[in-house]
């Protein structure tokens, strides 16, 4: 694995100032409905001027990672120095929308998802190039709205998770010089439920994972969420008001409580849309995924596979014989550390933040 570092000027170039940096422990962690993290010891000096606008990048990962964090310390025997930050996908949560709000539109929610990434960033990052799975719009029945001081990364991940894909901000410094390119990635279904290619399956029998662990919290999880908007009328205008019983998803009588939630979902409606009942139970239905059971699946010292057999994003299946469990969940995250010795990865599985971030999400289809 070769660890460069490049400096990013406050124009937009790209130059690389540090390669093949030596290091002594990698982590390098991935996620799918949030931005993932880094963090490198090196095993030398800090070979860059800091502070600085710089990026990391390896060459056997497609991941940009940010460079937001230095620690060092000088003592007998020496300390190298530690540096970490998130990945390149967190330079849209630099971006805030401002008062009322903001919305990216575009024919399908792919085509909305690029326009945002296009759009909602400061105006230091480096020229972006549409790549892989992006679409620029070619209509506007789809919307991505990103509410008032809310960041741009919140709205384009929970669209992107909401329809099985995350984003990603990568560089090649060799097939794109100073340009860093957009992807739209999709997880891809690898259970034992298709047949378009080979499945995986974690499972200790089956040598794939050493070690997993389960936890399942329905402690907040809810059979219904009883959805509601209204606006204030001007004049003679008398405003406008609905209400509507959304079923959540995924709820089971036979072994889960009827639990009901009240939801607010007048932010979720464009100021531009009627509130109708149609409206406000597609809403309800977006918040509905918060009220789903917090599943999470931890498999551990995994035996091969990972970016080959399996990747982030993927819907793998799982067995666990201990709690009579055979699943199949998305890689929700991926944790990699690399040392002199070897590396270990660990992949986490569930929903527990998925769900969560589908609320921030408003199609209109």
């Amino acid at each position: 694995m070769i660890l460069s570092i490049h400096s990013v000027s406050p124009g937009g170039e790209i130059a690389l100032v540090a390669a093949n940096v030596p290091y002594s422990n990698v982590q390098w962690n991935r996620a799918f409905s949030t931005c993932g993290t880094f963090q490198v010891e090196l095993a030398c000096d800090l070979p860059v001027e800091w502070p600085g606008r710089y990026i990391v990048t390896r060459d056997d990962r497609r991941e940009v990672g940010v460079l937001e964090k230095v620690d060092s310390s000088e003592e007998a025997g020496g300390s190298p120095p530690v540096i970490s930050g998130r990945f390149a996908e967190s330079l849209f949560d630099r971006w805030k929308a401002g008062t009322g709000g903001a919305s990216c539109r575009g024919a399908t929610w792919r085509q909305a998802a690029t326009e945002a990434m296009l759009a909602w960033h400061m105006g230091d990052l480096p020229p972006l190039k549409v790549g892989d799975g992006c679409q620029r719009a070619s209509g506007s029945s789809y919307a991505i709205a990103c509410d008032e001081g809310k960041s741009g990364m919140e709205a384009i991940y929970a669209a992107t998770a909401a329809n099985g894909a995350y984003p990603l901000v990568t560089y090649d410094r060799d097939a794109d010089p100073g340009r860093l390119v957009l992807e739209i990635v999709e997880g891809l279904d690898r259970t034992r439920a298709q047949s378009e290619r080979p499945f995986w399956l974690f499972s200790l029998a089956m040598g794939t994972a050493n070690s997993i662990s389960y936890s399942g919290d329905y402690s907040c999880a809810c059979s219904e969420v009883l959805a509601h908007a209204e606006r204030d009328g001007t004049g003679d205008d008398p405003g406008e008001s609905a209400t509507a019983t959304v079923a959540v998803p995924g709820f089971e009588a036979a072994s889960q409580w009827e639990q009901r939630a009240f939801e607010d979902v007048g932010s979720l409606i464009d100021d531009e849309d009627p509130i109708t009942q149609e409206a406000v139970s597609q809403a309800g239905l977006l918040r509905s995924y918060d009220r789903m059971a917090s599943l999470s699946i931890e498999c551990a010292d995994l035996a091969g596979g990972y970016a080959d057999g399996w990747d982030l994003g993927d819907t793998v299946d799982v067995e666990m014989p201990s709690m009579g469990l055979s699943a199949s969940q998305r890689v929700e995250e991926c944790r990699e550390v690399l040392k002199k010795e070897g590396g270990t990865v660990e992949a986490v599985l569930g929903n527990k933040r998925i769900s969560r971030v589908r609320r921030a999400l408003m199609g209109r289809r």
